[in-house]
């Protein structure tokens, strides 16, 4: 854990946390989800416990944001507190169990999948790629070309 939070590029960083939460949720997701429709049918022990975990992710979502901030990554505009909650939202055991397990998506996928989500929710939009002349000339409107 204190390597992925000493990597100085962001995009590497949201990378790896993405591998991290996909390890975990592989391991806990399906537990979890039991934990969230106890909370949800308002099981008491589990309500109390959807609100600690909860609680947890958020704590551990705002370090990562704060990692975002640190680097001067994030996008303009974007707040710690919103990057927060884009990562939140987006590493949740719902978001998980809907791709992995409603739209039978591997686990690599899923990781790639968040991975760039979160990138692409909080950090400034990289450079476009230099493509030299391989674009071709440009076409003006009504220019058909010939």
């Amino acid at each position: 854990m204190r390597a992925l939070y000493e990597t100085p590029d962001a995009r590497e960083f949201l990378q790896g946390y993405a591998r991290l939460g996909r390890e975990l949720l592989d391991r806990v997701g399906p537990l979890m989800l039991q934990v969230t429709a106890g909370a949800a049918a308002g099981e008491e022990d589990l309500v109390a416990q959807q609100r600690v975990t909860d609680g947890e992710r958020l704590a551990g979502t705002t370090m990562v944001a704060q990692r975002l901030a640190a680097l001067d990554a994030l996008a303009p505009g974007v707040t710690v507190e919103q990057a927060r909650d884009r990562i939140w939202t987006l590493n949740s055991v719902q978001v998980w169990h809907l791709l992995t397990g409603s739209r039978g998506w591997s686990g690599e996928q899923y990781e790639h999948w968040i991975g760039d989500a979160m990138c692409a929710a909080t950090l400034e939009a990289p450079p476009p790629a230099d493509t030299g002349d391989l674009a071709g000339p440009l076409i003006s409107a009504g220019d058909d070309g010939r």
